[in-house]
């Protein structure tokens, strides 16, 4: 879980999301994981939304 307290860029961001995409990407697994990012307020999930 990814708890949005404002604090990272958003390339920080997108490196995270895209490891987290080449980890789903080499696993053999038979499901695929939720990332969530709690946020503290519309302004920041409007920013996330807009660079995912």
């Amino acid at each position: 879980m990814e708890i949005g307290l404002s604090t990272e860029q958003p390339a920080r961001i997108r490196e995270k999301v895209a490891g987290y995409w080449r980890a789903v990407e080499m696993s053999t697994a038979d499901y695929f994981p939720y990332v969530v990012f709690v946020v503290k307020d519309l302004v920041r999930r409007n920013e996330l939304t807009r660079l995912l």
